[in-house]
């Protein structure tokens, strides 16, 4: 079987620069929902590096989504030594002004989606007593956050899975560790409707290949989680010296738009 490296959300932002960053040195196998961008991806990675790169676009709140993917990759034969599920998305506002078919379908992606393609593959790296797998989360993990009330809840569920799933894969040889960037240099801010909050035009932005490469590190010294860049690892920590009221309002205060 061929090894492959499997990433979600590979058409553009992280997902993008995670399947440059892998492409220099592995086979792929891109999952999105922009064809286009899928297909040209795998033109420049396959002339650039002469890798094979596999594309599959499908929308991964489908119910079946996971398990459509996980049939396309065993009928071609390869086994994902990697799995890097970068796909979610966010919105910003109030949560009682919001629509409940977003936040049911940010549920779907952010989390479900993440934990059945992270079962189906985990089953063949435990049979092959090999394989990690990374999960995406974000600096959001470990906070409330008033303006995305919905989207922060979903990576501290990210967070807590892979903690967990990292100590009870050890035993097998397999790595899970969690990713955790602060705001990050891709559409992400505007497709969410927050690119004019302060939180998006701080200091603590950095660019998706920086993230990426961290990503890698965590994976390459079997780390459990990590969160790339001095001032959100210092963020990160200053939060969990304040009472939980006051780094909820301070968040809702990072949050808020830019006047």
């Amino acid at each position: 079987m061929r090894d492959v490296v499997l990433i979600t959300g590979a058409s553009s932002g992280i997902g993008t620069s995670f399947a440059r960053l892998y492409g220099k040195e592995k086979d792929l196998y891109l999952i999105g929902r922009n064809t286009t961008a899928l297909n040209d991806l795998k033109e420049e990675i396959e002339n650039t590096y002469g890798h094979k790169v596999y594309t599959q676009s499908i929308d991964l709140t489908l119910n079946d989504g996971p398990e459509r993917i996980y049939e396309a990759v065993q009928k071609e034969g390869l086994f994902v030594r990697t799995l890097i599920n970068n796909a979610g998305f966010g919105t910003y506002g109030s949560f009682a002004d919001g629509k409940v078919e977003d936040y049911k379908k940010m549920i779907d992606l952010n989390d479900r989606a993440l934990v059945e393609m992270t079962y189906l593959f985990l089953k063949d790296m435990q049979k092959e007593k090999r394989g990690e797998i990374l999960n995406v989360a974000s600096i959001a993990s470990f906070f409330p956050g008033p303006g995305m009330a919905v989207y922060y809840a979903t990576k501290a569920f990210v967070l807590s899975f892979s903690r967990a799933l990292h100590e009870e894969v050890r035993k097998d040889r397999i790595v899970v560790s969690c990713l955790c960037p602060g705001p990050v240099n891709t559409n992400f801010a505007k497709t969410a409707g927050a690119d004019q909050a302060k939180f998006f035009s701080s200091g603590l932005v950095h660019g998706p290949d920086q993230v990426a490469r961290y990503g890698k590190y965590l994976l390459d010294h079997k780390r459990s989680y990590g969160t790339e860049g001095l001032l959100n690892k210092t963020g990160v920590f200053l939060g969990s010296l304040l009472p939980s009221p006051l780094d909820a309002r301070i968040l809702g205060f990072v949050q808020s738009l830019k006047k």
